[in-house]
């Protein structure tokens, strides 16, 4: 199963899990494609992915995020797995990179199709969270004088923002 751990808490993980321990076969695999963040966030580009994947996970699915392999460990002994086996891409070796030669984003500068794709994608992604955020934090931003964009995506955010909170000024 691929993406699928991180939407639950640790409750509906172990249950997922136990129910395939259960129909396991013997000498059977069960193949779990998840996404492990460092025991110990860093300010490196891995450690920044990771903790904002988690964020994601907890806006979007209320129990959802992201686990250490030590919580993926502790939550497979718990569903019946005696043993379990670990096989990482390195955190360096980005697959983009390792396919294209190039990160993502120098790609993108040069290939504009690419580039509006990824934004179209960005802006929807962004749209979605912050709908969520403003329907959870109802009110929050209502003392907020001035906000400005720094990074992120390409001002849909704070766009969204100013268009429910008209008196926030944009900087």
């Amino acid at each position: 199963m691929q993406s699928v751990l991180h939407d639950w808490g640790d409750d509906g993980c172990k249950k997922v899990l136990r129910n395939c321990w259960k129909a396991w076969p013997d000498n059977g695999k069960v193949i779990v494609v998840e996404h492990a963040i460092p025991q110990v966030l860093g300010n490196d580009p891995p450690s920044l992915n990771a903790a904002v994947a988690d964020l994601y996970m907890m806006i979007l699915n209320t129990d959802g995020k992201e686990r250490t392999l030590a919580e993926f460990e502790h939550l497979a002994k718990a569903a019946g797995f005696a043993q379990t086996k670990y096989a990482m891409l390195e955190a360096k070796c980005h697959p983009f990179h390792k396919a294209r030669g190039v990160n993502v984003f120098e790609y993108m500068s040069k290939d504009p199709r690419s580039s509006r794709k990824f934004n179209k994608g960005m802006t929807s992604s962004s749209k979605i969270v912050l709908d969520m955020v403003l329907k959870a934090y109802r009110g929050g931003f209502e003392e907020m004088k001035e906000i400005m964009n720094v990074g992120g995506d390409i001002g849909t955010s704070v766009e969204k923002l100013v268009s429910v909170y008209p008196h926030v000024r944009r900087i």
